[in-house]
């Protein structure tokens, strides 16, 4: 990656209203272009806006996760080679960062506002006189992620079990931005929660949600088997959590929507507006957050009168949202996982084998792994040589075998499978695949073998001639010349039980010569050889096919359209229990199913669907405000910053407190009484108040009573207080109206910002915010579990003794065996016969098979033999 030095740079001063009492910082615009070496150039800034920040998405939800900068410079160059040097084709050509120095002196930019990258665009200029404006764009880094994949500083994809904060990282590592990421999750899985795991019987602070879980890194990867997007990545880890990604002072903040109200610091609740975050800084995009970085933060601040942050105008707009009868939570899953280990070939022993894997038949000069394993290169797996298309235990080839316990739901139930992979081929036929099971079929003798065909039957107890392995052809119709390039294998598998082992072989090619086989090595330096790619082994359990479940909150009948559509998994097994929960695991790999705040101990907790849809409901189905506003001041974490806002219009009763910070005060103590000039006019003091005066110098910090104070608005403006003031200026004074506070006589409302234009020069920011319910704003009605068909019909969801989710009992169809036997182990009792009777004391059988005395099995297992015949029925005398 090229070192961005700073080749071009602008200051401006930012020039706040005088009334806020804010001393103006100096601001600087660093252009900082690939491996400059020189002196940078200074350009000039137009006089009004030079600066405006916003956010670059339509998108109003509260709950958005997305919220990408957008930066509009209009600068002056003074000739065209300069301003033609702001012409970019791509988006990482030119890094843009924005400074700022609060004590305005131009030696201390101590703090980032804005990073990015300057948007390419067409380039226009005015013809004529010097200087010639400029004006250009840069977006803060998001907006790059949706056509990068999710991919890791080697340029590889992710691998195994990763937690969510280093999907989170990587993403924004491919940004091309070097910045901390602050998180503020508290939501927190049930392990963490153990009565092991708690700190005064509240969840560890230190301990980040998103550091904790993890996430099966093939979940970044698509059903065709390309790497998401950074853009998806991040949505399928950020949107189930109600988790707002954005930049603000030069940090990345990743802050669950709820908890911006500060209700959730669980440590800190005395406080009742702060939050408790992490923070990321480690190269290491897999490390944990900071130590001692743990910190309860307050991302809040006060719209009133005579604050540092104030309405513009004296009436902002204040519209209601439309009530919904309800809110419903869709939650779909994705892909099926891969099964087969080491399939992608991500690890290799010393002879470039992979590991799991085993040669047959075939040299390590013959058979290795090649590719750098990045996008452009991944990894294959290269076999020299070519054969024919037999399956015998001679065949080259490169083998796994995969084992199932008899206790396992891969051996008790009824699965079906598809292998998956990728291949080319150079000088032969076909690539070649053998895939055999061995079943547990007792009493046949054959050892319960079967060898996978065409269309996904399996051929039981095959003979020589029938152990062939499968063919797949990319070659022209005369069927000598390979094409080149990457081909597709999909191989569909019928569904079986009690399946004990399953082999898989990659084998060599077919030969070109014959369609029986032969080799043909080729001309010298160029062998005949496949390769293959990413082998998966997809599972799922015959007779289920749910693709999503909901979580409907409604106090209505009505037929609900969904208001959030979320992807919460992929699954390790695709089976109903699993389903409920997200694609999200403990640190021991087993699902996460329940989540709950950090005091609530060790209790079940609810799916992420429920507590999303909860967030809905509050803020959809009660009368939420939205408001439209300009405000003056500074807001500490940009679009990130919670207003908070007096109960609009409706507080009836009480006076809110008053107060200016950081003021530059001169104080007189003449005769005839001691003046306080704040340098700005202060229109609430009154004759009679209380004001606390906090003089950073200490000189003049008190209580006193306020006696009189300048009738005319002028300049200097002053009151008059009772007690001895030592004359002198002093900055940094904070004045507040102390005989009036009261915390509990008014209720502020907080409010969250779905968009944001910021002036900056100017100090103001046009904002529409959305009110945070409060958790207890009223009591919801409670929310109901369901399960979605392939149809669309709703299955009440169940939890047993342990609270654990019941499996669906979805609509199937049973043969009256498989029904006679369900009933029986209903009842407790073990089936012995697995068949039916359709004659009292007589059982069907095929013609021909009703010789006395021979035996009858039913799927592999005896069920009796022929004592007597009656057409084509049987009378059983049970083994």
């Amino acid at each position: 990656m090229p070192q961005y030095v700073e080749k071009y740079y602008a200051e401006f001063i930012e020039q706040p209203n005088l009334g806020l009492g804010l001393f103006p910082a100096l601001y600087k615009i660093s252009f900082r272009f690939p491996d400059f070496s020189g002196t940078p150039t200074k350009l000039q800034v137009y006089h009004d806006s030079p600066v405006k920040i916003s956010k670059s998405t339509s998108d109003a939800s509260r709950l958005s996760f997305w919220h990408p900068l957008k930066a509009d410079f209009k600068l002056r160059a003074s000739n065209a080679f300069e301003s033609r040097e702001f012409y970019v084709r791509g988006d990482r050509d030119i890094q843009v960062v924005i400074l700022k120095d609060t004590t305005a002196t131009g030696f201390a930019y101590t703090s980032t506002v804005f990073a990015g990258w300057l948007l390419p665009a067409d380039f226009s200029e005015r013809y004529g006189k010097k200087p010639y404006p400029i004006s250009v764009s840069a977006s803060c880094g998001l907006s790059t992620l949706k056509d990068r994949p999710i991919l890791d500083p080697s340029g590889k994809r992710l691998q195994g079990y990763v937690s969510k904060s280093t999907v989170i990282r990587t993403a924004l590592y491919n940004s091309g931005l070097d910045l901390p990421l602050i998180t503020g999750v508290n939501l927190f899985e049930r392990a963490s929660l153990a009565a092991g795991q708690l700190i005064n019987g509240k969840a560890n602070p230190a301990k980040d949600p998103l550091f904790e879980t993890q996430m099966q890194a093939e979940a970044l990867v698509s059903d065709s088997g390309e790497t998401l997007s950074c853009y998806d990545a991040l949505k399928k880890v950020l949107e189930p959590m109600g988790v707002r990604l954005g930049q603000a002072e030069g940090k990345w903040f990743a802050i669950r929507a709820d908890e911006i109200t500060g209700e959730w610091d669980v440590w800190n609740q005395e406080s009742g507006k702060r939050l408790h975050t992490r923070t990321y800084t480690s190269s290491d995009l897999t490390a944990g957050p900071d130590i001692n970085s743990a910190v309860s933060r307050d991302m809040l601040v006060d719209i009133y009168p005579n604050q540092t942050v104030r309405v513009k105008n004296e009436d902002p707009t204040l519209r209601l949202l439309g009530v919904k009868p309800g809110v419903k939570v869709v939650q779909q899953f994705g892909r099926y996982l891969n099964y087969l280990k080491n399939g992608d070939w991500a690890a290799v022993d010393s002879t470039f084998l992979p590991t799991n894997w085993t040669r047959n038949n075939i040299t390590p000069d013959n058979s290795f792994r090649v590719g750098l394993g990045n996008e452009e290169d991944q990894y294959g797996m290269v076999l020299y040589g070519a054969g024919d298309e037999k399956a015998n235990a001679d065949t080259p080839s490169i083998r796994t075998r995969m084992v199932f316990e008899k206790g396992s739901l891969a051996y008790s139930q009824s699965y079906k499978r598809t292998l998956k992979c990728k291949f080319e081929t150079n000088l032969i036929r076909a690539a070649k695949i053998v895939v055999l099971a061995y079943r547990d079929d007792a009493g046949n003798g054959d050892g319960g073998e079967y060898i996978l065909q065409g269309g996904g039957t399996w051929k039981r107890a095959p003979s020589r001639a029938e152990m062939v392995g499968i063919l797949t052809y990319n070659s022209n119709e005369a069927g000598t010349v390979s094409f080149p390039g990457i081909a597709s294998i999909t191989l569909p598998m019928h569904a079986l039980d009690r399946v004990r082992m399953l082999d898989i072989w990659v084998c060599v090619g077919e030969a070109l010569d014959l369609p029986g086989g032969g080799p043909n090595l080729g001309t010298p330096g160029n062998q005949p050889f496949v390769k293959y790619y990413n082998v998966t082994l997809e599972t799922e359990k015959d007779g289920v096919n749910l693709e999503s479940s909901q979580v409907v909150i409604t106090d209505s009948k009505r037929k609900l359209e969904p208001t959030a559509t979320l992807t919460l998994g992929d699954v390790p097994w695709p089976l109903p229990n699993d389903r409920i929960g997200s694609l999200f695991r403990a640190g021991s790999h087993e699902p996460t199913v329940d989540w709950n705040r950090g005091d609530a101990g060790d209790v079940n907790g609810k799916p992420l669907t429920n507590w999303l849809a909860e967030s809905l409901a509050r803020q959809t189905m009660q009368p939420g405000e939205v408001i439209e506003v300009t405000l003056m001041g500074r807001l500490p974490y940009g679009l990130h910053t919670g207003l908070r806002f007096l109960d609009i219009g409706r507080s009836g009763s009480g006076q809110i407190p008053l107060q200016s910070t950081n003021l530059a005060v001169e104080f007189q103590s003449p005769g005839f009484g001691n003046y306080v000039l704040p340098g700005v006019y202060l229109p609430w003091i009154k004759v009679g108040m209380q004001v606390t005066i906090m003089d950073p110098s200490g000189t003049n910090s008190g209580t006193y009573t306020v006696t009189g104070y300048s009738g005319l608005v002028k300049d200097p403006w002053y009151f008059i207080v009772s007690g001895t003031l030592t004359p002198g200026k002093s900055t940094g004074v904070a004045i507040t109206d102390t005989s009036t506070i009261d915390d509990g006589v008014f209720t502020p409302y907080i409010f969250q910002q779905t968009r944001m234009d910021w002036d900056v020069r100017g100090c103001e920011v046009i904002t529409s915010s959305s009110r945070v319910m409060d958790l207890d704003v009223e009591q919801l009605p409670m929310p109901k579990g369901y399960w979605a068909d392939k149809d669309g019909n709703l299955i009440p969801l169940a939890l047993d003794d342990n609270d654990q989710p019941v499996p669906p009992a979805l609509k199937t169809t049973l043969s009256d065996t498989e029904q006679f036997q369900r009933n029986l182990h209903g009842a407790g009792l073990k089936a012995k016969l697995g068949i039916s009777s359709a004659i009292q004391g007589y059982t069907p059988i095929d013609a021909g098979k009703a010789k006395l005395g021979a035996d009858v099995f039913t799927n592999g297992i005896k069920v009796g033999s022929v004592i007597a015949s009656l057409r084509r029925q049987i009378s059983l005398m049970n083994p």
